[in-house]
C-alpha cells in the first residue's frame, strides 16, 4: 500500500494511463492509414518473353482483362492486403488464396506458388502497377500457363486505379482504444472521489 501511495505522490499512475490511451489513438490512426484501391485493367498484344528450348509460342491468350482491390498506404504503394480478385488467365481463375503481394515491392501482386517470381510451365502470373511520366496509371502483366515453357509479357496496359476511401480498423484496435478510454474514465474517476 505504501508503494502505491508513493506512486500517486509522483503522479507516476495518471501519467501511466495517459500513455496508454496515447497508444491506443497511435495504433487506431496507423490502422486507419490504409486506403482501399481497385485496379481495373486491361492487358493486349503478348509476345513471348523468353526464348526457351527454340520456342517462339503464340500466347494462348492475348488479352488478359480484371481487377484486384488491394489495400495501401498510397496507390502505388506496397500492399498490405489484398481484398478482392477478379482474374482469369488461360482458363484459370485466381482467387484470393492464390495472390500474394511482396512486401519489399510497391503495387506488385503475383500467383501464390511463385510469388512475384513468374515461373515457366505453370500457372502463374506477375501484375506491377504504376504511373507513366504523365502521371496517369499503367503496369506491366506477365504470365504463365501449364504446358508451356515460357512466359509472355503484355505490349499494351490499360490501367484505372480508384481510391475507395479509408481501409476499417481492425476490431482489436478498436478494442484497444476503448479499453484505454475506459480506463482513463475509470481512473479519473476514482482521482475526482479521492480528492474530495
Amino acid at each position: 500500500m505504501k508503494f502505491l501511495k508513493l506512486f500517486k505522490k509522483a503522479n507516476i499512475v495518471n501519467t501511466f494511463h495517459k500513455a496508454i490511451a496515447a497508444m491506443g489513438c497511435l495504433v487506431l490512426s496507423a490502422s486507419a492509414h490504409a486506403d482501399i484501391y481497385k485496379a481495373d485493367f486491361t492487358f493486349s498484344n503478348f509476345h513471348w518473353y523468353t526464348y526457351i528450348l527454340g520456342s517462339s509460342t503464340v500466347p494462348p491468350q492475348n488479352v488478359v482483362t480484371g481487377s484486384i482491390t488491394y489495400e495501401a498506404a498510397s496507390m502505388y504503394g506496397t500492399p498490405t492486403a489484398v481484398n478482392a480478385v477478379d482474374l482469369t488467365v488461360v482458363g484459370h481463375t485466381y482467387g484470393i488464396s492464390e495472390v500474394v503481394f511482396a512486401p519489399e515491392q510497391k503495387a506488385a501482386f503475383g500467383g501464390a506458388p511463385y510469388g512475384i517470381a513468374t515461373s515457366f510451365d505453370t500457372n502463374d502470373f506477375f501484375l506491377r502497377l504504376a504511373s507513366d511520366s504523365a502521371g496517369a496509371s499503367t503496369g506491366s502483366f506477365y504470365y504463365s500457363t501449364a504446358g508451356i515453357d515460357t512466359i509472355f509479357v503484355s505490349n499494351s496496359a490499360v490501367v484505372t486505379i480508384s481510391d475507395l476511401g479509408s481501409a476499417v480498423p481492425e476490431p482489436g484496435s478498436l478494442a484497444l482504444l476503448f479499453a484505454g478510454a475506459m480506463g482513463l474514465g475509470f481512473a479519473g474517476r476514482r482521482d475526482k472521489k479521492s480528492s474530495k
